[in-house]
């Protein structure tokens, strides 16, 4: 008798809610087959293999019930211990769980819910990408591009802090790197997918930091105008990330090196949209290329703009530079000048001769001529692609042509 039961079709599959539970079952209701004790196994398995991640990539020994239970009674997710406890054990038998529960556990670890809760023979709920393809663009496919590779990208922030100095010597951006992976999972007929994972130090008022992974899928498309990859990522915050690149053809093997452009929010408190370049290596990188990567990561590919002190500073750190400068010295010369460098708040903030108004609207005028560029390729860096391979594989000289 079906009066007493409340019934959702969905896809080919009731779902029952009777006596504070769900109940699956297949279309065909006289002879059903009970699918929750799978589903829910494999919901469990894939939670525990996230939090297994989760405590390897913030260096934390383990979670138990404990710290699970405390974490989710904050959120306001009142789960007894033993039900936590149960839920990552090695039970074969449960067919029940907590749906508030599983979502927290997703936000908390960087989990795509989707893929948590897809059935046991599926990688998401949400894995027909047809409905996103039209005739400017498609499912990127280009099996070279799949696997994972290490993304690098400055701190997301909207502030400069070598402005917050009233004479700065550098045009230099933030020197805070972060360190990540874009995953490529290609397959022309179920639908490509791309995962953009990275952890993120959360400041906490009167406690240690918490580190938090940021984790998002999205559908790769390719433009059939210019077959430029668009990736659209939304996180567990809602933060969004549009990056972008050129798709370059390689016949060799892997991709081993892109550089692409993002747009996302800044993390202060005007939120505002904020570009930077993103740059994308087939091997992790270690320390000694970061000086490298920041270069790969400013936005100006050709004119080199440097105050004389900042450049004497910098022959005094690095033997490199040092080495350029004391080889070069001679063909440089005639190209040094004196310049005016301050930043405008030097200006509006000081009283002077003119008004407020119109103070700014000539720095406003004065932008238009100053050393900086109006807009930027990405991609059109060159030779830039030569650097990386060799910051990859740096003992095996012969692949590039380089003296």
């Amino acid at each position: 008798m079906l009066y007493n039961w409340h019934i959702i079709k969905k896809i080919g599959i009731y779902i029952f809610y009777h006596k504070g539970g769900f109940i699956m079952a297949h279309e065909n209701l006289d002879n059903y087959t009970d699918i929750r004790l799978d589903h829910v196994t494999a919901i469990r398995n894939r939670l525990k293999r996230k939090k297994d991640e989760f405590c390897q990539n913030t260096n934390k020994k383990a979670l138990g019930p404990d710290a699970i239970h405390n974490y989710l009674q904050n959120a306001g997710v009142p789960i007894s211990r033993t039900t936590i406890q149960n839920f990552f054990s090695d039970k074969d038998d449960i067919k029940k769980l907590d749906i508030s529960m599983v979502l927290k556990l997703c936000e908390w670890w960087g989990c795509n819910a989707s893929e948590i809760l897809a059935f046991p023979d599926e990688v998401s709920t949400a894995s027909n990408n047809a409905f996103k393809e039209n005739p400017h663009q498609r499912l990127f496919t280009d099996s070279a591009y799949n696997g994972t590779f290490y993304c690098y990208f400055f701190k997301i922030s909207g502030t400069d802090s070598s402005f917050h100095n009233s004479y700065p010597y550098s045009l230099n951006k933030k020197d805070d790197l972060m360190e990540g992976t874009i995953t490529f999972e290609i397959d022309s007929d179920s639908g490509s997918k791309a995962i953009f994972e990275y952890t993120q130090r959360v400041h906490q008022f009167n406690q240690k930091d918490e580190l938090k992974i940021k984790r998002c899928t999205c559908f790769p498309m390719e433009s059939t105008k210019n077959n430029n990859i668009y990736l659209d990522f939304v996180d567990q915050d809602g933060r969004f990330y549009y990056l972008f690149f050129d798709h370059q053809i390689f016949t060799n093997g892997p991709l081993y090196f892109r550089i692409g452009g993002m747009v996302t929010e800044a993390s202060e408190n005007d939120n505002g949209p904020i570009f930077q370049k993103i740059v994308l290596f087939h091997e992790k990188l270690d320390s000694s290329q970061y000086p490298l990567i920041r270069g790969l990561l400013n936005t100006n590919t050709h004119n080199i703009l440097l105050d004389e002190k900042e450049l004497e500073f910098l022959a005094t750190q690095d033997e490199e530079i040092k080495e350029f400068m004391d080889g070069y010295k001679e063909l440089l010369a005639p190209r040094k000048r004196e310049i005016y460098f301050f930043n405008e708040t030097l200006i509006t903030k000081e009283s002077g001769p003119l008004s407020e108004y119109t103070a700014k609207k000539i720095l406003i005028k004065l932008r238009h001529y100053c050393y900086s560029q109006n807009q930027i390729i990405i991609g059109r860096d060159t030779d830039a692609h030569r650097i990386a391979r060799r910051m990859q594989n740096p003992d095996n000289v012969d692949q590039d042509d380089y003296q």
